[in-house]
């Protein structure tokens, strides 16, 4: 989602006129999956996920939206989850201890259940 630069002007500064970038700290997270495990006998797959920080900017968790193929009923493990239909938002916060700028966080765990053939990407 692009958001519109902000522009702002103050008189009693040396220049007056200051651009921020239209694009959120966040934005610059992305991601990688694999699959580790698959117990289709019980529907739970085990995924490794790698989190990455793009940015300059440190941050208390990281979101990133991954594609939700069949039914997918809860994600957990070392991630919390919120299912959205075709979409899940996946954040970690690296145990509470943050985000580094441009950090990498790779073979996170996590858990997947659904029901019948389910897969995310």
């Amino acid at each position: 989602m692009y958001n519109k630069p902000l522009i702002l002007t103050n008189d009693d500064m040396a220049e007056g006129v200051y651009a921020a970038s239209g694009n959120p700290a966040s934005s610059g997270s992305s991601y990688s999956l694999s699959l580790r495990n698959a117990d289709d006998w019980n529907g739970v797959k085990d995924y490794d996920i790698t989190f990455i920080n793009n940015t300059s900017n440190a941050m208390s968790s990281i979101t990133v939206t991954v594609k939700v193929n069949g039914t997918v009923t809860s994600i957990g493990g070392n991630v919390t989850g919120v299912i959205n239909g075709t979409t899940a938002d996946v954040t970690f916060n690296n145990y509470g201890n943050g985000i580094e700028a441009n950090g990498t966080y790779g073979n996170i765990w996590m858990k997947v259940t659904g029901t019948g053939d389910f897969s995310l990407e």
